[in-house]
């Protein structure tokens, strides 16, 4: 961590959810005129600079974490793109806008944040170097004009796309919400010259960043040396310095344009990866622990957003649509039907430097296609201290299903101050507290489950988890404290 950054300890602050506006008390003036939202796939947060990376391969977001707001433990709520995506741009959990998964479509009832924005008057504008994120694929291009939303896997191109608007818009055509999402560093982590040969440059051995050799390790459950997962990691980090070198192109244009000050700036990313931290997996889709489910989180505007900030307490992706919101002053209103409400809190008061967060629990869950037609869902809670997976059916996800099964018990337990990567699963020494978290996870769905039973536009997610038993009267049972469902017990997880 840049010693520069301070600390929230306190939790001085208990900030409430926002809805239509009621986090920002009354009408308030905007903060910002525009807002640039930097996405970037796949990033692991802990190999950043400002999350404690020993060797920084992120000098720009660094910078940006300096000039503003960090977040250190900030969730998605899905460690897929789409579904967290959706999270961010409704304000919903996925158990609620019903987007488990990349072949899902986003509801046309939704009302995207671009949507709202629109609707307050912002001209809107996205790029996307993700296959997944291409417009008129999943209905993320709502609240965008035709032509506004643009796919280019080229990430310098679309760079250079993204510069151009920064530079002729910003400033000169009223307010901008400009999107702009990174694939790198997605797996293959295979970053351009010079940056695959940055960071270990005198490796000699067999495995390199390639979706074939990850998937073999990983299929094989192959026992890597130290030294092979360090080049791995060295060639990930290749991927995030290549990216954070375009990033720094956009920074670097918004300042030039003289709008950096009128400008919220917010770097995140969709989900981390395992990086062979559990089950020997460099992916993402199957996990729900920390290494796939943390994100960066940052908040920038000079003069406006708190400058060194480095907030403790969880958020979620949840939290980001009603943040900016009020930040720019920008009502919600009412779409045409459907429901509107925010699930996430308002963490506006927090950037402006006026306190900390605190929330009680953050959620995330895995879907997993048993056959043909049905799915089963797997679970998570965590606070401050525990984080516990509720898997009932004790399905093991296989996503993609040639790569194999991804173990998961039927009930997982971790200490977090003592076992902050969590590999070691305790749920038989403290049933106590399993009960408890399976009571948070078990009330978060009924909250769900009697908004979904309220919307009407809901109704397609709703007939389908009715049919998986997660609704009405065949809801699902509580599960014993017990291991077998062939996970991993109390033994150490790869």
């Amino acid at each position: 961590m840049d010693p520069r950054i301070v600390l929230l300890r306190a939790a001085a602050l208990l900030v409430l959810p926002l809805a239509a506006m009621n986090g920002c008390g009354g009408e308030p003036a905007p903060k910002a005129q525009h807002l640039l939202f930097i996405t970037v796939d796949t990033l692991r947060t802990d190999r950043l600079g400002c999350y404690g990376a020993a060797q920084s391969p992120s000098p720009n977001i660094d910078r940006l974490a300096r000039e503003g707001t960090l977040f250190q433990d900030a969730y998605a709520q899905r460690a897929v793109t789409l579904p967290s995506m959706t999270s961010f741009f409704t304000s919903k959990y996925p158990y609620e806008h019903g987007v488990l998964n990349n072949l899902k479509r986003v509801p046309d009832a939704e009302w995207l944040l671009a949507e709202r924005l629109q609707a307050a008057g912002f001209h809107t504008r996205a790029y996307s170097a993700s296959g997944v994120l291409m417009p008129e694929r999943n209905n993320v291009e709502q609240g965008y004009k035709p032509n506004a939303y643009s796919f280019f896997p080229d990430e310098e191109v679309m760079t250079g796309k993204a510069e151009k608007f920064i530079r002729e818009r910003f400033g000169e055509r009223g307010r901008q919400f400009l999107w702009v999402h990174y694939m790198n560093p997605h797996k293959p982590y295979d970053p351009p010259a010079p940056y695959d040969r940055l960071f270990d440059p005198e490796y000699q051995g067999a495995f390199d960043g390639s979706g074939e050799t990850l998937d073999r390790i990983y299929v094989e459950r192959i026992d890597l040396a130290a030294a092979d997962r360090r080049h791995i990691e060295a060639v990930y980090d290749g991927t995030i310095a290549f990216v954070d070198r375009l990033i720094g192109r956009l920074l670097a244009a918004l300042e030039e344009t003289g709008q950096a000050a009128d400008t919220l700036v917010v770097f995140a990313a969709d989900h981390g990866e395992d990086l062979y931290s559990h089950n020997y997996y460099y992916y993402h889709a199957n996990s729900t622990y920390r290494s796939s489910t943390s994100i960066p989180l940052i908040f920038r505007q000079p003069g406006a957003v708190a400058a060194g900030q480095a907030v403790t307490g969880m958020v979620e992706t949840v939290d980001f649509m009603p943040t900016v919101l009020c930040w720019l002053a920008a009502d919600p209103g009412t779409a045409p039907g459907g429901d509107t409400a925010l699930r996430g809190n308002d963490l506006s008061q927090v950037l402006a430097g006026q306190g900390a967060v605190r929330k009680d629990f953050a959620y995330a869950l895995v879907d997993q296609d048993v056959d043909e037609g049905r799915s089963e869902l797997i679970f998570s809670v965590r606070n401050r201290d525990w984080m516990y997976v509720w898997n009932e059916s004790g399905v093991h996800p296989d996503n993609p299903p040639e790569a194999g099964e991804y173990p998961i018990a039927k009930q997982e337990l971790y200490h977090l101050p003592s076992d902050p990567d969590e590999q070691k699963n305790i749920v038989e020494q403290h049933p106590e507290v399993a009960e408890k978290l399976y009571r948070a996870i078990n009330a978060w769905r009924e909250r769900m489950t009697q908004r979904l039973l309220a919307d009407e536009a809901s109704a397609t997610h709703r007939a389908e988890l009715e049919r998986l038993g997660y609704l009405g009267g065949s809801g699902k049972s509580r599960p014993p404290v017990e291991q077998d469902g062939g996970g991993t017990g109390g033994r150490q997880r790869r």
